[in-house]
């Protein structure tokens, strides 16, 4: 602290000069951080976009997997169906060459 004895005109503009300085420097740095938390905000903003679009996409593509689920599941039904069938047209060959065979012995 400057006593009574240093109040001379050019110490005190000497101290005005100094804390213009760390003034300027105190505004420097809150433009800095000014600046900095503008660009946080940005990115911030950038990043929760692109994460709604993942989950837009996430969506789609689990909307997608259970849609493929249930197509699966039914073109595995559609197979067992077809199948039977085969096994049904089997059967019926099967039977008929029987048939052809006993009627080729009767004759």
């Amino acid at each position: 602290m400057l006593g009574l004895g240093d109040n001379s005109p050019l110490l005190l503009e000497d101290r005005i000069k100094m804390l213009t300085r760390e003034l300027n420097g105190a505004r420097e740095e809150i433009e800095k951080l000014q600046k900095f938390n503008h660009d946080m905000d940005r990115e911030l903003a950038d990043t929760g976009a692109e994460l709604a679009e993942t989950i837009v996409k996430l969506n789609e593509v689990t909307r997608r997997l259970e849609n493929s689920e249930d197509e699966r599941k039914s073109l595995i039904m559609e197979l067992d169906s077809l199948n039977d069938q085969i096994d049904k047209h089997e059967q019926f060959m099967k039977g008929l060459l029987k048939l052809l065979k006993s009627s080729s012995n009767i004759s």
